[in-house]
């Protein structure tokens, strides 16, 4: 009855261990962000990076999608449209997203709040249960400081701000533990489910995972002793420990399928191909230059040329060398931990490693996206030590605490950025020295578990003050480095144009369009406004699609696009319906001649309706089929390139079937250069500033008609500029979202223009063998126009994956031409036969052929690696299942064995205990001394 009250004690603290370990790391984080003045503490919001660039607005449709029951496999409010698997699969899957849809569509943000405060917590519980299950005989307390460390290194603060990367470093001590309970004993269900896991909460980071147990496995082997890996003396066990890693490992991946395949296709549109690395043997820093990151408040930077953040507490720093000087720590653990320590160093600094971690691609910012596994091995280092402080004893903590600080005092001196003399080099000698002081009074604690207890409770104190000071300054420095976001921006935009959108937008009406509008927060506004639209960002691309709306003049490159560079053309091609503008700001003479205002709201924007939107379908030519980059500009120096006007004329040519001039060359009647001298480069002229004054190019127009004249510079290399229009700035060129077409103006016939385009760098690459300047002729675009709005499609939509409608094919037309990028996953049926769909404009647009007269055509999009990965996840599940199933019938059995085994050794006990019932009872002495003497007699006489 003891025995069971002990038992149910322990497990009670241990209930509340984990529960400390996991609310004093969420609310020193929420500390954290109130010294950061994270709303409702101050104005700003949680959004950093690319959590304020593009996740935020992931959410945002993941919240949709949840309360409104739209599609989670494809959606058409990113650029024309595309898959949205890959993106729920890279930053979504985690479970801790589906907090999103407990939230009001107004607080997103404190949503993401919550998220982020919960993950840290959960960091703390993880690696606080591992304690516990490995490391039984530590003291509660300690459990507890060491989870806070875990929870609050540097690397959770900084990256966070990658939220679906956290969910690894939560999963990666219990991967840990299953790795060893896999070893030891076979058990498999842990490890299953931790490594599913890994991979479905983002498959990127636990591809990485994946990486390190194939290390782990191997390293841990070998660090455990005979008798530790295998207690049962089980016969061949390497050889069967290994087969069960890989095959329940196999079985893992084969239960991610579902977020495997789905993502694999969605790279497939172009991030395999989005860079080139190099594989050509580097250093990517000296390796002084890291031991500086492992120092309190040690921040360098998130951008590329940033270094892993390692930090984990000076705790640690103290403990982890004493490690390897530890008797009592067999010599093989010590190999063990060093080595991979060191293979994680190696992937830190050599840049064919580094590459092959970061999935064959070079990472863009955020470098070492791997380091908080070394920060948990460092820290189970650190744990092991000091669970050996009594045998080590008080010295050897002063004497590392003495060599860290000479090291970090040698650092400074080398006057690293990131090594500030106070926030790093004064501080770190004061918590060393603190320390230093501490622990002696807690190894005699560890010697006698009754005294100096308030020791114990002291340290855990400081190293909460040493993570809460080291977040504090991680934060601060995040934010001068890349800028944290105020809440009132983000909800501001999200406000003032989803009011603009009601004024438009019928929930009742199913018909499909498209809407953008002229100012961006960020590339993704559309998924918090919940339109279709032609901007977005995201690293799973569409490479194809990118490139075709740069062809078209929009600002579009790398990873995304935005609606910048727009034109009357492009609009009713692509099917744009409204556009919302700020009546504050100049807004393009196309709109607001050709558009109609359709409304205003009180924040001052307008809503115009373009009155050609055409459809998301349309039939035309059958000449669109052949309509590629054409011949005709191809050259040795020049390959397949041609100017977005001609580009855009010889496209409606190639629909209607005849000539078409609705863009025509403005006539340069001279160009100069000044400030300048030229440089020869293929494909393209040079540029580089000579001093001799303001580098500029000029270009005088000769202007034969009234018509609103529009311009475009190509170049595959640009360099910052501006453009001046006779002496007046118009805005900035080639930086990224002004990298677009871009309107000159309206003049008189034979007026003078001259257009200045002002280097902003040294260098500067234009395309050689194009004309720069375009008329736009307004009745040419209604003729086509008209022509083209013959054969519309009455497009609807219910969902994202399901468009029909009925359309009219006239006569000439035979090919039905879509703004859906081409995407195999689509089934396109034509009056309920599926027909063949070709992929058009260099294999970017879906299209199909289609007779003449009036037909009903229906998309569905239905990819194969949805269905076959629901299918092997499936499998899956129901082998993890039925193995679970067996292990336990097998349990069952073996103790229904060992219960008839006892019950068998205890009556057999009881029939000898039978038997030795019938040995008459023992006589008390006197009485056996009486009797002996008669027996003695009676054989005396019986012998006579």
């Amino acid at each position: 009855m003891d025995i069971n009250k002990s038992y149910t004690q322990k497990g009670v603290k241990d209930r509340f261990v984990l529960l400390a370990c996991f609310g004093i790391p969420a609310l020193l984080m929420v500390l954290l962000y109130c010294c950061l003045m994270v709303w409702p503490a101050g104005k700003n919001a949680v959004l950093v990076l690319d959590l304020n660039a593009q996740y935020i607005y992931y959410f945002e449709q993941f919240r949709d999608i949840l309360t409104s029951g739209e599609s989670l496999i494809y959606s058409f409010e990113r650029a024309l449209g595309g898959e949205f698997m890959g993106i729920f699969a890279y930053y979504l899957s985690s479970p801790f997203s589906l907090i999103v849809a407990l939230f009001p569509k107004d607080s997103i943000t404190e949503a993401m709040y919550l998220i982020l405060v919960l993950k840290t917590g959960f960091c703390g519980l993880s690696f606080g249960y591992y304690l516990l299950k490995t490391r039984p005989t530590l003291d509660n307390i300690y459990s507890l400081m060491f989870s806070v460390m875990y929870a609050l290194c540097s690397y959770v603060v900084v990256m966070q701000n990658n939220v679906m990367w956290i969910d690894n470093v939560i999963i990666f001590p219990i991967i840990l533990l299953s790795i060893d309970e896999l070893i030891k004993h076979g058990k498999f269900k842990l490890y299953v489910l931790s490594l599913v896991y890994s991979i479905m909460s983002n498959f990127y980071i636990g591809y990485m995972m994946c990486l390190f147990i194939v290390v782990w496995f191997f390293a841990r082997y070998f660090m455990l002793r005979p008798s530790e890996r295998n207690p049962q003396g089980e016969d061949n066990h390497f050889l069967k420990s290994f087969l069960r890693i890989a095959l329940w490992s196999l079985l893992a991946v084969m239960i991610s399928a579902i977020i495997i395949l789905p993502i694999y296709y969605s790279l497939t549109f172009g991030k395999l191909e989005f860079s080139d690395p190099k594989y050509t043997p580097k250093q990517m820093f000296e390796f002084a230059d890291l031991v500086t990151k492992a120092f309190f408040g040690s921040y360098d930077s998130v951008r590329p040329a940033g270094m892993p953040f390692i930090y984990c507490g000076t705790l640690a720093l103290i403990l982890a060398p004493i490690y390897f000087f530890c008797d009592s720590v067999p010599t093989r653990r010590k190999i063990g931990y060093a080595s991979v320590l060191l293979f994680l160093i190696v992937g830190f600094n050599f840049s064919i490693a580094d590459i092959i971690w970061h999935g064959l691609q070079r990472p863009n910012w955020l470098n070492a996206r791997f380091a908080f596994m070394f920060v948990g091995l460092m820290l189970t280092i650190a744990v092991d030590a000091f669970m050996n402080l009594k045998e080590i004893g008080s010295k050897a903590v002063k004497v590392s605490s003495i060599l860290w600080c000479v090291l970090l005092l040698i650092l400074s001196k080398i006057e690293y950025d990131h090594i500030h003399d106070f926030k790093t080099v004064w501080a770190s000698i004061l918590i060393f020295f603190i320390i230093s002081a501490i622990l002696p009074s807690c190894i005699k604690h560890m010697r006698d578990p009754d005294v100096c207890r308030k020791s114990s409770a002291l340290l855990c104190c400081v190293i909460i003050a040493e993570a809460i000071g080291n977040g504090v300054i991680m934060l601060y420095a995040l934010d001068e480095d890349v800028g944290v976001a105020k809440r009132n921006s983000y909800r501001q935009m999200v406000d003032t144009y989803s009011a603009a959108v009601a004024t438009y937008k019928d929930e009742s009406d199913d018909s499909f369009y498209r809407s953008e509008k002229l100012k961006h927060r960020k590339k993704n506004d559309n998924f918090a406004l919940d339109i279709n639209g032609m901007s977005n960002s995201t690293s799973t691309l569409n490479a194809k699609a990118i490139d075709l709306l740069s062809q078209f003049g929009y600002a579009s490159m790398s990873h995304w696009s935005l609606y910048s560079g727009s034109t009357a053309v492009t609009d009713s091609l692509f099917n744009i319906k409204y556009i919302m503008a700020d009546s504050t700001e100049d807004i393009p003479s196309y709109i607001t001649v050709l558009y109609d205002l359709h409304a205003s709201t009180e924040d001052k924007i307008d809503i115009y309706e373009n009155p050609y939107p055409l459809s998301l379908a349309y039939s035309v030519n059958a000449d669109i089929l052949e309509y590629d980059l054409p011949s005709e500009n191809e050259d040795e120096d020049d390959l397949n390139y041609l100017e977005p006007f001609r580009y855009m004329n010889l496209l409606l040519e190639s629909m209607v079937g005849h000539e078409v001039d609705v863009w025509r060359r403005v006539d340069v009647e001279s160009s100069t250069q000044s400030g300048c001298k030229t440089l020869n480069v293929k494909g393209h002229r040079g540029y580089e500033d000579n001093g001799s004054g303001t580098p500029k190019l000029t270009y005088e127009l000769n202007i034969e008609s009234p018509e609103t004249v529009y311009a475009y510079f190509p170049s595959e290399y640009p360099r910052d500029a501006h453009i001046k229009v006779n002496g007046s700035d118009i805005g900035d060129y080639f930086d990224n979202e002004t990298f677009a077409i871009v309107e000159i103006g309206s003049f008189e016939i034979g007026e003078e223009v001259e257009v200045g385009l002002y280097m902003d760098e040294e260098k500067m690459y234009i395309r050689t063998g194009c004309s720069f300047f375009w008329y736009f002729d307004e009745s040419e675009y209604f003729s086509v126009m008209e022509e083209l709005s013959d054969g519309l499609l009455d497009a609807h939509s219910d969902k994202d994956t399901h468009v029909f409608g009925d359309i009219t094919v006239p006569e000439g037309d035979s090919v039905v031409f879509t703004t859906i990028p081409y995407d195999k996953g689509w089934e396109v049926k034509v009056d309920g036969d599926v027909v063949e769909t070709v992929a058009v404009l260099n294999e970017t647009l879906l299209a199909f052929r289609i007779d003449e007269g009036e037909h009903y055509v229906e998309f569905t999009y239905k990819p194969n690696c949805v269905k076959y990965g629901l299918i092997l996840s499936g499998c899956g599940i129901v082998i993890f299942v039925s193995a679970c199933l067996i292990d336990f019938i097998i349990k069952r059995k073996r103790s229904l064995k060992n219960v008839c085994e006892e019950n068998f050794t205890t009556a057999y006990t009881d029939e000898i205990i039978s038997d030795d019932e019938l040995v008459p009872p023992t006589l008390p002495e006197e009485e056996a001394d009486e009797a002996h003497a008669e027996i003695t007699d009676n054989e005396v006489e019986q012998n006579d």
